[in-house]
């Protein structure tokens, strides 16, 4: 039985041995080094400091690493695995985790980011995917006598959580196939509401891979559809909108990518009281930015921009009239007015071709 003391050991030796390592390989093997960083980062006179990595070898991690380094992390990230599984009713979204099981979640991403650290991004996406995977494959139909073990798929992906910041966009072997795990296969499989952490760990995970999918729009059918549907569900609403928003700061300018159907369900959930005012406003946000990056790049971009904008202010605009027209509270119309501020503050507007604001030329509507 693992002794989760281990897990102690990246605040104080696994990161110096991981910030020791990269000055051994300095010393020892400059040419090996040198495919990662070059000599700049290390003499000081490079523009602040900057790294200029080599794409294809990751995202910040040791060029070149002894075997038994390797292996050591390798076993620390699969070691600690069994540690964190989390009760049914942690899973089932009823009880909450203690506060030194928390700090122990807290050492553990920790350990998690000094392996990515020392063996890269990929490579230790690869560890947790794999026995992610292999406990996944207990759901096929042929493996009905092993059950399925949610709190290890759990744990799975609290890790995956912190790794994927670490992979590099150029990756197109773990990524592929981490986007169809959380993205299809999972939501497949974890077909009841009692799940509710396990569905919440897959749309962080697609949140956190925003730059990923800024650079492979092909896999963005399928995340969009997924956290549209969580979008429509009341646990899983703020946390799809969360993930929504660092999408479309990263990937607004992706030709195709359904804007105006996420307006119309916003604006759905909106009169059927299925979105807090804090989530709508994250997504109003996201679909303003977006407008403006796929009008702009239109050859009609004012025109567009307008129309766009006559879209998404004509439903506000309603909504003010009525309830200055009667007997709402302040509350309704303070979230009103907060809207139409949000759609304000994310529209770019080129001032030398346009000679009104379009937001502005739709307040005539407010009677």
């Amino acid at each position: 039985k693992y002794n989760f003391n281990i897990s102690r050991i990246p605040l104080k030796f696994c990161y110096e041995m991981s910030e020791y390592l990269v000055k051994y390989r300095k010393r020892c093997s400059y040419e090996d080094d040198n495919k990662l960083y070059d000599d700049q980062y290390y003499n000081g006179t490079g523009g602040n400091g900057n790294r200029n990595r080599n794409p294809e070898l990751g995202c910040k991690h040791i060029a070149t690493v002894e075997p038994w380094v390797e292996y050591v992390y390798t076993e620390l990230l699969q070691s600690t695995i069994p540690q964190m599984l989390k009760s049914s009713s942690f899973l089932q979204g009823t009880t909450h985790c203690s506060d030194s099981f928390t700090c122990r979640l807290d050492e553990w991403m920790d350990l998690v980011s000094d392996c990515c650290h020392v063996i890269g991004g990929c490579k230790a996406l690869t560890v947790l995917c794999t026995v992610l995977q292999s406990e996944l494959s207990k759901n096929n139909a042929n493996n009905v006598n092993s059950a399925l073990r949610w709190d290890i798929v759990e744990s799975c992906l609290c890790g995956v959580k912190e790794i994927v910041r670490h992979v590099d966009h150029t990756d197109e072997e773990m990524m592929p196939q981490l986007i169809q795990v959380v993205a299809v296969t999972i939501p497949q499989a974890c077909t009841t509401s009692t799940l509710i952490c396990v569905q919440k760990a897959c749309i962080d995970i697609i949140g956190n891979c925003d730059k990923w999918l800024r650079y492979h729009p092909e896999a963005l059918p399928h995340v969009w559809q997924m956290l549209m549907n969580n979008l429509q569900v009341a646990y899983c609403s703020q946390s799809a909108c969360k993930a929504m928003m660092h999408i479309l700061s990263q990937c607004s300018a992706v030709p195709g990518l359904p804007i105006m159907d996420l307006h119309t369900m916003v604006v759905t959930l909106r009169e059927s009281g299925g979105i807090t005012l804090d989530s709508e406003l994250l997504l109003l946000e996201g679909v303003c930015t977006a407008i403006t990056s796929q009008c702009l790049t239109q050859t009609d971009a004012q025109q567009q921009l307008s129309a766009a904008i006559g879209i998404v202010m004509q439903p506000l605009c309603l909504s003010l009239t009525n309830h200055l027209n009667g007997s709402v509270s302040t509350p309704a119309v303070v979230a009103d007015i907060s809207r139409m501020t949000t759609v304000v503050m994310n529209i770019r507007v080129d001032h030398n071709k346009q000679t009104i604001h379009p937001v502005i030329s739709q307040f005539p509507q407010i009677q």
